[in-house]
């Protein structure tokens, strides 16, 4: 197994993380999971416009050399050494070395690795809402930084309750997202989703998803939405790059699996 470390295609042996880093002392850095079909990176303008939001916000230089073509190149060139026509990629980017809370260096060290790509599942039998550890609105909350507890902790309850999954809150109980997903419901043919400033993530396929629905001309409204509000649905889904994920019950709440939305999306983006 190989992957591409600050700008060396290595063997995965060799990679040594030093003791001194940023991203496991502090979870100082930024990521970014792409998918990849046929060899091609999909929807690779989103990442890097969200990857490049994402160290600015943190104050993080990249290298002069490091711009979007440079990336698509180091990704083809590790999925060339490991044979991969399609698959999981992520890309890792903390800061360098250097300080405690007060860095003392800013550029930025990189880390690009390969994997499979496991499809959503196409539904999620049964959901929980989360609101032990609150998200919160910030210069940074739409960015996937490496600082993921929320989630972990979201996830870590899902799995004591035996659940598929939790949605999250915001810190005013706010529907924000899911544990690694965007969230989205349809009620009278009309398409919801919790806005940015519910701390939820920038999502790449959510992107993908508010254009199509721009295109096609269906009605989509992002607002600050209660969790009533999505137990009033008609159907809730989850999407990430890995496909969209329609939930059957929240709660004691169920729902609808398919709808002639939910059937052009998967049409669309399969």
């Amino acid at each position: 197994m190989h992957l591409f470390f600050n700008n060396q295609l290595i063997k995965e042996e060799d990679f040594k993380l030093l003791t001194s880093n940023r991203a496991f002392n502090y979870g100082d850095g930024v990521f970014e999971t792409m998918a990849v079909k046929a060899g091609q990176i999909l929807y690779m303008n989103d990442h890097f416009d969200r990857l490049t939001g994402g160290v600015k916000a943190l104050s993080i230089t990249l290298p002069e050399y490091f711009d979007k073509a440079y990336l698509e190149k180091s990704i083809k060139a590790l999925l060339t050494r490991e044979g991969f026509n399609g698959g999981r990629i992520k890309l890792q980017v903390w800061r360098k070395p250097g300080g405690l809370f007060t860095p003392a260096d800013n550029g930025a060290d990189f880390l690009i690795t390969a994997g499979e790509l496991k499809q959503a599942r196409e539904v999620k039998n049964s959901v929980g809402f989360f609101d032990k550890v609150p998200k919160a609105y910030s210069a940074i909350s739409r960015y996937k930084t490496c600082n993921a507890l929320p989630y972990i902790l979201a996830g870590v309850e899902a799995a004591k309750q035996g659940l598929d999954d939790m949605i999250l809150l915001d810190a005013n109980c706010n529907v924000s997202e899911s544990t690694s997903s965007n969230v989205f419901w349809e009620k009278d043919s009309v398409m919801y989703t919790p806005s940015l400033d519910s701390a939820c993530i920038d999502g790449v396929m959510r992107r993908q998803l508010l254009s199509f629905f721009k295109q096609e001309g269906i009605a989509c409204e992002e607002g600050l939405y209660n969790r009533v509000t999505v137990e009033h649905a008609d159907l809730v889904f989850t999407s990430n790059i890995a496909g969209i994920s329609c939930i059957e019950r929240i709660d004691s709440k169920t729902y609808s699996t398919t709808s002639a939305i939910v059937n052009k999306i998967r049409a669309r983006f399969a």
